[in-house]
């Protein structure tokens, strides 16, 4: 009985120390779904136990029977964002509505934590919209919050000041609405993140 119960406690040491290892290996990726099936899969996601996040941002939308609503849309259109270990790739590819996982060749191009981590402090924080690609302008950085030591381009309008965010592997900005207070000139030259190369953060006052 002894050799029974060590055996099986052997066992159940192992399996934690693969989910462990799972767990260790995980990263964020951006997974690219079929139009309007970005709600879909991270639901598809919670009852598979794949910790997913989709961006939201909220907008007034006037329907045709001249009804004015205020509606959840995603902040990156056709994207969500899953954490997994690369040996659960398949997992994710076999959701309903997705379309692939972005990769360079066949290597998966991770997100870094610190801009996942971001947007989710951001969108608690800001009012945080998408916004057209931005090319040129005087490069600003945040100096204060949730989003600080983000870099990018400084662009103006009217309403005030926001920033500028833009995910260079999925080619998608997103601004943000911040202070004037809360930003300052970061020199010339190309945008240089925290993060990694993949990545180019635009920032901007609009």
């Amino acid at each position: 009985m002894s050799n029974i119960l060590a055996v099986e406690s052997q066992g159940l040491s192992h399996e934690t120390s693969d989910l462990e290892v799972s767990s260790l290996n995980s990263q964020w990726y951006a997974v690219f779904t079929m139009p309007r099936h970005e709600k879909r899969i991270v639901t598809h996601c919670r009852g598979r136990n794949i910790e997913s996040f989709l961006p939201l941002y909220h907008v007034r939308h006037r329907w045709k029977n001249r009804c004015n609503a205020t509606v959840e849309l995603p902040l990156f259109p056709n994207y969500c964002f899953v954490h997994i270990g690369p040996q659960e790739r398949g997992k994710v590819l076999r959701l309903p509505g997705v379309m692939y996982i972005v990769s360079s060749g066949r290597e998966l191009l991770p997100i870094p934590d610190e801009y996942i981590n971001s947007l989710r402090d951001g969108l608690l924080a800001y009012r945080i919209e998408p916004h057209p690609n931005v090319e040129a302008g005087d490069r600003v950085c945040i100096t204060r919050g949730p989003m600080k030591g983000m870099e990018g381009i400084l662009d103006r309008n009217k309403n005030g000041v926001r920033v500028i965010i833009r995910l260079e592997m999925i080619g998608r900005s997103v601004a943000v609405e911040v202070g004037a207070e809360e930003i300052a000139h970061a020199g010339a030259g190309r945008i240089k993140s925290a993060l990694v190369d993949s990545y180019e953060f635009a920032s901007g006052i609009a």
